[in-house]
């Protein structure tokens, strides 16, 4: 995304955007200085990144545009102040700023097919897997697609699109050259962002070379929820066919689910998940637990109590929750395994809590994008 400075002669083109957020511990940063008025004096043009002026690390042209990629940079400290000069504006300074945050969310799968647990009757189907990680980004090239263990990233196809600002949704799709025998085939999925975290989803589908065609592929969509030991607020982001909470979790010995009652202010024991619900979930050991369903929440509507009342988040990217200006508080509050925090945006797979101080209509759904540039 680009921001453009202007001025008399000439404009300043700059990424990364000023006041953006960013989780990718070594962005390019760029200034493109666009006009024909005059020419750029490389000698004295300067790059500051907090201070320290970084222009002999970066790459420079006589057509005006300066590239820097730190080597990293330090997560804790919030604000990043490049200044940039340009001679043409007798020594006037150009200051912008960026947020640098920790990406603390592990890539995810959209969606599959062939479907987990499919029966397929053409040896030659295509395979095709959609991930994603809307913070710092995938590293395409450290992905990886095995079929029976054997990896095919290579005779792979992958592509991407756009989802949000500078948000991007990669695929895979995989054509076998050779039909696929008669059997049960697995696919597993490798995942890692540009940070170096990384994930991995394990699915199954069955090849019949039976004439009798299938009433038609379903799209089987997932989530992974990473469990700490201990409570852990959580929701559904998908329409599982299972709502029994001790099957969903039969993996976690000693799994407790609770749901808070806003009418008679109490919490309730889970018999039976539903998507837009918060819940607490204990969990006496760390556990990744992978849940299934062929449908996804994009957004939801629900009627909230006056007082404190749990709610989920939906499927994909972050969401934000609407109502009519005064009837709730503003923001929501999650737990992060040791502490409350507040927040604006909600992320897939996590409970908040949300303060109505009337009964209200509430919608959540994903962040909008912002509009494109003139």
């Amino acid at each position: 995304m680009h921001t453009k400075l202007p001025s008399r002669e000439r404009t300043i083109t700059i990424i990364v955007e000023n006041h953006s957020t960013i989780y990718i511990p070594r962005p390019k940063i760029t200034a493109e200085f666009m006009g024909t008025a005059t020419s750029i004096d490389l000698n004295k043009t300067k790059l500051l990144l907090d201070g320290k002026d970084v222009i002999n690390n970066a790459t420079i042209d006589p057509e005006g545009v300066i590239i820097y990629k730190p080597w990293k940079l330090g997560a804790r400290s919030p604000q990043r102040i490049p200044l940039l000069e340009d001679i043409i504006f007798h020594g006037k300074w150009y200051n912008w700023s960026f947020k640098l945050e920790e990406d603390k969310y592990l890539p995810v799968i959209i969606s599959i097919e062939l479907g987990n647990k499919s029966v397929v009757y053409t040896p030659y189907s295509e395979i095709y897997a959609s991930f994603a990680d809307l913070e710092s980004g995938i590293n395409i090239t450290a992905c990886r697609l095995y079929l029976d263990g054997e990896d095919i990233a290579e005779n792979t196809s992958y592509d991407y699109y756009e989802v949000g600002l500078q948000a991007y949704v990669y695929y895979f799709r995989y054509q076998p050259s050779q039909p696929l025998s008669e059997d049960r085939h697995v696919m597993r999925l490798y995942m890692k962002d540009m940070v170096g975290h990384n994930a991995t989803v394990t699915w199954s589908f069955n090849v019949s070379h039976e004439e009798v065609p299938p009433e038609g592929n379903v799209t089987v969509f997932n989530f992974t929820f990473h469990l700490k030991p201990g409570w852990n607020l959580i929701s559904l982001p998908l329409i599982h066919n299972e709502t029994d909470p001790a099957k969903l979790f039969a993996e976690i010995p000693g799994a407790v689910l609770y749901w808070w009652d806003p009418k008679n202010r109490s919490y309730v024991p889970v018999t039976c998940l539903e998507p837009g619900k918060g819940y607490w979930l204990y969990t006496p050991i760390e556990v990744n637990v992978t849940i299934y369903g062929e449908e996804v929440v994009l957004k939801y509507n629900t009627s909230v109590p006056v007082g404190w009342n749990l709610i989920g988040s939906v499927y994909g990217s972050k969401a934000i929750a609407n109502c009519t200006k005064g009837l709730i508080y503003p923001e929501v509050f999650t737990w992060t395994g040791t502490q409350y925090i507040k927040v604006t945006r909600m992320v897939p797979g996590k409970g908040y809590w949300l303060l109505a101080y009337l009964p209200s209509m509430i919608e959540v759904h994903p962040i909008p994008p912002k509009p494109p540039e003139e």
